[in-house]
């Protein structure tokens, strides 16, 4: 039962509007094919970094419950100080797509502090062998004074968001655009580029680069905040419910302790991983879609079908120490019960339990840390979580 753009909740949610630009992106993206980029695959691309394992009695997860299994990243990309993890998900089965073994990754987001800020990247991890590899998130254009000088040539940019949520569903990348809405990318249409320079885009050479990064996955739609209400849009999960056909795309507002930082919640299509739209374009909403926790610093948060609860991870509760809180059935306004999280927490999103977990099939809620050398990701069992009585 959508509505066009409001619904209960203590204000207006912000409407989002599909900017409908998936056609002529994909239009871009045959250019640059036709002028001689490559496709790559998620299932061929060289990982060429390894993470390593964290055992469980690690003191950095002291009084967290459930977890599974975690993984830090190479000491390079644990202490750079020109990116920062922010988003984590796992790729989100369509309905009706068993193609589970291609989808058997986990994907963490990281925007750029450096000069030139190269936008977002994206780690593609193996959570058996833990090797990764980072690829860029670009966006295309018509360029219509390329540096070969001919008329016209595709060509793209980097993408200049906090990336602070990324939700994976079927090949569609929704990432959180703080002040605008969403930006959905398409990993099947990830490319291999040239990497012998740190330049961006089409050169005098006629070829592409990505500052050094081999591959490039190209937004292909916007869903924009088209309302007057002012909205924060610090993360984002999916949930989807294959029984009932329903799913929802989570949002949320980082906010200090002096403002209730809100969440929003949108319909989304759990056949394509498009959200739902009206036909005058706008994103529907379920009748319930916007909540006021009234806990801060939110910095993640995942509903679940099955206990109809909603979890935040929520970053310094406990002096330094960041708190998982978890509402009641149907009762997201509040109040919740906190339990012990991790320093530096991020992004929430739920799937297969994370590292070489040894039952293949059990579910984990998975979080991300951010701080320098402290940069870790990790799964614990929901039912920790989850339906408690």
């Amino acid at each position: 039962s959508g509505q066009d753009t409001q619904c209960s909740g203590r204000d207006q949610i912000p409407g989002l509007k599909d900017q409908n630009e998936w056609k002529s992106n994909y239009e871009l993206y045959t250019e640059l094919l036709g002028a001689g980029v490559p496709t790559a695959s998620l299932q061929d691309i060289n990982l060429n970094r390894q993470a390593l394992h964290i055992p469980y009695n690690d003191p950095f997860f002291e009084g967290v419950k459930g977890l599974q299994g975690a993984f830090k990243w190479n000491s390079g990309d644990d202490g750079t100080k020109d990116w920062y993890p922010q988003g984590v998900t796992v790729p989100h089965v369509l309905l009706g797509d068993s193609d589970l073994a291609s989808n058997d990754y986990i994907a963490v987001s990281w925007y750029s502090k450096e000069t030139p800020n190269k936008g977002v990247r994206i780690s593609i991890v193996d959570p058996t062998t833990l090797k990764y590899r980072h690829v860029l998130l670009v966006v295309m254009y018509e360029d219509n004074s390329p540096p070969t000088g001919a008329d016209s040539a595709p060509n793209y940019m980097e993408v200049p968001v906090h990336a602070g949520g990324i939700a994976l569903v079927g090949d569609l990348l929704h990432v959180a655009d703080t002040w605008n809405g969403i930006r959905t990318f398409n990993m099947s249409m990830m490319m291999e580029v040239q990497t012998s320079q740190d330049v961006l885009g089409l050169q005098k050479d006629g070829l592409y680069y990505a500052y050094q990064y081999r591959y490039i996955i190209p937004q292909v739609n916007t869903y924009l905040n088209v309302t007057g209400v002012d909205p924060r849009y610090s993360f984002v999960s999916a949930s989807l419910d294959y029984e009932s056909g329903d799913g929802l795309l989570t949002l949320g507002e980082y906010e200090s302790p002096e403002t209730d930082g809100r969440i929003f919640q949108y319909n989304l299509d759990i056949t394509t991983g498009k959200l739902q739209v009206n036909k005058k374009g706008l994103v529907t909403t379920p009748s319930d879609c916007c909540y006021t926790p009234g806990e801060d610093r939110m910095q993640g948060a995942y509903y679940d079908y099955s206990s109809e609860e909603l979890a935040l991870s929520c970053s310094s509760q406990v002096g330094s120490i960041g708190a998982l809180y978890v509402s009641e059935p149907n009762e997201l306004n509040g109040p919740y019960k906190q339990d012990v999280w991790v320093y530096g927490c991020e992004d929430l999103t739920k799937g297969r339990a994370c590292c070489g977990f040894p039952q293949d099939e059990v579910e984990g809620m998975y979080t991300l840390t951010e701080h320098l050398n402290n940069r870790t990701v990790f799964s614990v069992d929901p039912l920790f979580y989850f339906g408690r009585t």
